[in-house]
């Protein structure tokens, strides 16, 4: 269901971004009734302007992170959202969050055999998700899941992002 569906991008450096800009394209194209907010933009001068971040986060039904994995975590620019906007007060007090659903689309460098028990990065990518998870928890949000694409510095990986598209959008409207 794509009623009042806001997808947050957080890649750091849009510019150099191929994966987050594609899903980007992606979307807009083929979804246009999804709110896409890209926090690249939404930084200036080193802030957010939290009144409007959480008046765009209260709107959405279901909200979608998309950020690349950066040693095994958020990167800076949604990690400072995250702290900015979600204070205690926004999610505990006012309960702004309650029910909503939240879901994440990552993209990361390394393949899937590196990301498994036991494997160069020694966890699964799941592993270092639960962070994320646990931020929805403590929002009052439900955790939907993640949908990945790895391998993400490869050549071909421009192909793989049109390879990908449908299974991709099918996920984003799920």
């Amino acid at each position: 269901m794509l009623h009042n569906t806001l997808v947050v991008f957080g890649h750091p450096d849009w510019q150099s971004s191929q994966v987050s800009k594609a899903w980007f394209d992606q979307i807009q194209a083929h979804l246009p009734q999804v709110k896409l907010h890209v926090l690249d933009h939404a930084h200036q001068n080193g802030q957010f302007d939290i009144a409007q971040e959480r008046a765009l986060v209260q709107s959405a039904d279901k909200i979608i992170l998309i950020y690349p994995v950066y040693w095994f975590d958020t990167p800076w620019l949604m990690q400072k959202w995250l702290e900015d906007v979600f204070t205690r007060d926004f999610y505990f007090e006012q309960k702004a969050m309650i029910n909503k659903e939240l879901c994440i689309a990552i993209s990361f460098g390394g393949n899937h055999e590196m990301y498994s028990l036991g494997g160069l990065n020694l966890y699964p990518i799941e592993f270092y998700l639960l962070k994320i998870q646990g931020f929805a928890h403590k929002c009052g949000m439900r955790y939907t899941g993640h949908y990945a694409l790895d391998s993400a510095r490869l050549a071909n990986i421009k192909e793989r992002i049109v390879e990908t598209q449908d299974q991709f959008l099918s996920w984003i409207k799920s």
